[in-house]
């Protein structure tokens, strides 16, 4: 918040598609192939990144950029069990490819990051059920989007608030 007084900052994101995983035994220095990681990283993670900064986000000298990368976890081998793989410590991790870099130069960037919505008026929970998303994420996008006027408040479904998406992907 400082430093946008005085000049231009960017914040980067780093959502990570995919992670590979190495295990390093402290001992002897040897590496060990893990295999992949199967949990990916999706665009719309980065709403709670956002979220974090969203009094900032309308500031003209502030920039996002949101870099999709790969990644390669180096893992050590001082846990428990057997393989010493149980609660073990993490040493590294070295991004290995971006794979894209998205720059949110406006509100029609931030549409990019979109996961699928469901039709017409939705609540925090149909959108947290259809986009396969933690309700908090859910919340963090939704505040997100309000901000940039791609979403807006149109009532509601039960108790809960519904919204609707005003702005689509052309």
């Amino acid at each position: 918040m400082y430093f946008l007084a005085v000049t231009d900052v960017t914040v980067v994101i780093p959502i990570i598609r995919s992670r590979k995983l190495i295990w390093l035994d402290p001992e002897s220095g040897e590496l060990t192939p893990g295999g992949r990681v199967t949990k990916k990283g999706r665009l719309c993670d980065a709403f709670p990144e956002l979220y974090g900064i969203l009094d900032l986000l309308d500031n003209p000298r502030l920039h996002v950029c949101i870099m999709h990368i790969d990644v390669t976890d180096y893992k050590l081998l001082d846990g428990y069990g057997e393989k010493k793989k149980i609660r073990a410590s993490k040493f590294d991790r070295i991004p290995d490819e971006i794979i894209e870099e998205i720059y949110m130069n406006c509100e029609e960037d931030y549409l990019e990051l979109l996961p699928t919505f469901p039709e017409g008026e939705f609540t925090a929970a149909m959108l947290s059920k259809t986009a396969k998303m933690k309700s908090r994420d859910t919340y963090a996008m939704i505040h997100v989007l309000e901000k940039f006027g791609i979403v807006k408040e149109s009532g509601k479904i039960g108790r809960a608030k519904s919204y609707e998406l005003v702005m689509t992907k052309d």
